[in-house]
């Protein structure tokens, strides 16, 4: 293989993509295509997003995750007090090495009692006829535990209703799919508040690293927390993706694994085929999480365009309403709470990026922060109280203010069922 060839293809792929400028050619099925051979991935996550619950454990091959051996029942165990966590994780172990076993015992060459148990025989139908000691013995070490997640998902779509108008607003100002409103099903149930072992942060999950290239995290503020000023850094990364990559099942599967390391799996095969990545591509670090995440994504689209199929009517949290209005100097929250007349929680709510430090007056929300207000808020008198408290001077809002462009932003969709129902579009 020329890896200097592939280079230049790679190359070569990314100017025609800048120089069309068409991110979004084409409709959901050549945008985002289903593979084949990636159809029952893609069932078996439609499948943990909508039948399982979070209390079934389900015993799967890694390779085959529609080969489901055996659900463990672990209701009424939670997993934030250790001692039921403990009891679960138990629980799960023994099914599993008891799968495992059966498993070995079909695989068994030298096994010289061919009467199958019913365990054996059930497991074994999961299997071609043609299946040989090997392939048992290769599924006795594949064998994976996930936990249903229909709970999850039906709360993250009531949340997302706060935030998808204005998220696919913002992807379309940037010529990107709108289904790229729905990867935050996959990365956080579209939690806010959501943090990673690996410390990723927010809806969109980003790492601290990542995070600063496109967002402001210090002290007093970590926009990765603010679910839309993340979504304009999700759209730069996953434009950049796409323009580096020339697909959107590369692009997306990038968002987890790193643009780098895809870039290196495509120059290593010679191939931009995501299919023929996720097949032949032997590196540690792609494994079943990465593999998966572009099959996880089209089963999130398809659940969250598909709602009603899965869960009946589902009424979302209402979409944000109010105004943005960009300090011109550091402010104490104490000092914006009665500028604005505004509670803290209120304040907090809509400034979710706001760090303890700002919610305990240690320090001041930033200058040129551009912070969240309710609609209506009068700010000619707002200027005018931080005047008098001598944090601007006087006449200070003709001076910030004059000819700033200033917008109630409300984003509002009423599908049918009722407004602001989730359910069946017309």
């Amino acid at each position: 293989m020329n890896l200097g060839r592939s280079r230049t293809c790679l190359v070569a792929l990314q100017l025609v993509f800048l120089a069309a400028g068409r991110l979004n050619a084409g409709d959901s099925s050549t945008v985002f295509p289903v593979p084949p051979e990636l159809k029952p991935n893609v069932q078996f996550w439609v499948d943990v997003f909508t039948r399982y619950t979070k209390d079934q454990a389900i015993l799967h091959d890694i390779e085959v995750p529609l080969r489901i051996y055996s659900i463990v029942d672990v209701k009424g165990l939670s997993r934030d007090i250790p001692k039921e966590k403990k009891k679960m994780e138990s629980l799960v172990e023994k099914e599993k090495e008891r799968i495992c076993s059966v498993l070995k015992r079909l695989g068994d060459p030298d096994r010289e009692d061919t009467t199958m148990t019913e365990q054996e025989s059930k497991i074994r139908g999961m299997f071609d006829a043609g299946a040989k000691s090997g392939d048992f013995q290769r599924a006795a070490e594949n064998i994976r535990s996930q936990s249903g997640l229909r709970e999850s998902f039906t709360e993250g779509l009531i949340r997302s209703g706060r935030y998808i108008g204005e998220i696919r607003r913002i992807f379309a100002a940037r010529g990107l799919p709108e289904e790229l409103a729905y990867l935050p099903h996959v990365e956080s149930s579209y939690n806010w508040r959501a943090v990673s072992r690996a410390g990723a942060v927010g809806v969109w999950q980003f790492t601290k690293s990542t995070g600063r290239i496109f967002l402001a995290v210090d002290d007093a503020v970590d926009e990765r927390r603010d679910p839309l000023l993340s979504a304009e850094a999700a759209a730069r990364l996953l434009k950049r993706n796409f323009e580096v990559t020339g697909k959107w099942p590369l692009a997306v599967t990038a968002y987890n694994h790193g643009l780098l390391s895809i870039r290196k799996a495509m120059e290593t095969l010679g191939t931009d085929d995501l299919m023929q990545i996720i097949l032949t591509y032997e590196h540690k670090p792609f494994g079943f999480a990465s593999k998966n995440f572009y099959a996880e994504f089209l089963a999130a689209v398809e659940v969250a365009k598909n709602p009603s199929r899965y869960f009946g009517i589902l009424f979302p949290d209402p979409p944000l309403d109010f105004r943005a209005e960009e300090l011109p100097v550091p402010l104490p929250l104490a000092a914006a709470q009665r500028a604005f007349r505004c509670g803290r929680d209120t304040l907090a709510a809509l400034n979710p990026a706001f760090l303890p430090s700002v919610l305990r007056e240690k320090a001041a929300i930033p200058r040129g922060y551009r912070m969240r207000l309710p609609p209506g808020t009068d700010i000619a008198s707002a200027y005018e109280t931080l005047a008098s408290e001598g944090f601007l001077p006087r006449g200070s809002y003709r001076a910030w203010c004059k000819g700033a462009e200033k917008v109630l932003f409300r984003f509002i969709e009423s599908p049918e069922g009722g407004q602001n129902a989730i359910g069946p579009r017309t």
